[in-house]
């Protein structure tokens, strides 16, 4: 479909999906980590789809780290644009 832009706070989506993930988190043994830089300007996207897009990129991060690791969020802005750095400390591709 085509995407729905709007104003959207990204802490608020970045918290509810670890709001979300957290429980299956712990018991894997994964640590999440949510930094964001400073007040973070409202982001113009589809939040269902990037909710969507950031489940997807987390779960297999969460799925890289069997034996436990780290999952770390940071959110900056450079200029008038917001960017979030998904990284893990999983075994990679």
């Amino acid at each position: 479909r085509e995407p729905r832009l709007a104003p959207t706070s990204l802490d608020a989506v970045v918290m509810r999906l670890i709001d979300f993930l957290g429980p299956t988190a712990k018991q894997q043994n994964v640590e999440l980590n949510w930094f964001p830089a400073g007040e973070l300007p409202p982001v113009p996207l589809d939040a269902d789809l990037f909710e969507q897009a950031l489940l997807n990129l987390m779960l297999n991060a969460e799925q890289a780290m069997p034996e436990g690791g780290t999952l770390t969020l940071i959110g900056r802005a450079e200029g008038a644009r917001v960017i979030l750095d998904v990284i893990d400390t999983g075994v990679g591709i």
